[in-house]
């Protein structure tokens, strides 16, 4: 994948995904509540986050970029190419956020952004930037959140059991890496653009 095919992903992303970190911050999961969520509310959340409407939307987005640039070219184009990109994409959300969600159940982490309380735009970017990769514990500590980045592999790879031949685990690699870098750039928006 080019530099250029990447950031067209990267910025097709951050102009689907504002409007979802926004549906993300409902009354029930205030982003500044140190507490984690509920149990039910931790799987509203999941469910809104693998087939939610807005991520059912932005998908079309990302399907639309991938069919552009006929990526992957084995499938062509016309309508039947933009179906396989499309199911393709959900598929990869779908095991990415499950593999997240169980992990996250399994140790017991808030995976949810929190704005920063810090003042400065460096230090907030950083906050921001770092919790693309750590998660909350119960005590408000931060640590590297196995689960997101456990989630953006595992679905990239996932991805390419359906693949056309010759593409490889790296190829999921790469896609995985590509989406967890959009994630940090939506919680620089969700930092400074989103309200509170």
């Amino acid at each position: 994948m080019t530099r250029v095919v990447a950031a067209q992903l990267v910025a097709a992303l951050l102009l689907t995904t504002a409007p979802r970190a926004l549906a993300q911050d409902s009354p029930a999961s205030n982003p500044s509540d140190p507490e984690r969520p509920r149990g039910a509310q931790r799987f509203r959340n999941f469910m809104v986050d693998a087939a939610g409407p807005v991520v059912l939307v932005e998908t079309i987005a990302w399907a639309g970029a991938a069919q552009a640039k006929e990526t992957p070219v084995e499938w062509g184009d016309g309508a039947n190419a933009f179906g396989k990109r499309y199911a393709s994409l959900i598929g990869q959300g779908i095991i990415q956020e499950s593999v997240t969600y169980g992990m996250s159940e399994a140790l017991a982490v808030d995976s949810r952004f929190h704005k920063s309380d810090r003042r400065g735009f460096f230090p907030r970017a950083g906050d921001a930037l770092a919790q693309a990769v750590t998660s909350r514990r119960v005590n408000g500590t931060r640590i590297v959140w196995a689960p997101l980045l456990a989630g953006y592999a595992v679905g990239g790879v996932g991805m390419m059991a359906w693949y056309p031949n010759g593409y490889t685990y790296k190829d999921g690699l790469g896609y995985g890496g590509l989406a967890l870098a959009s994630r940090a750039a939506v919680n620089l928006i969700r930092e400074f653009i989103m309200r509170r």
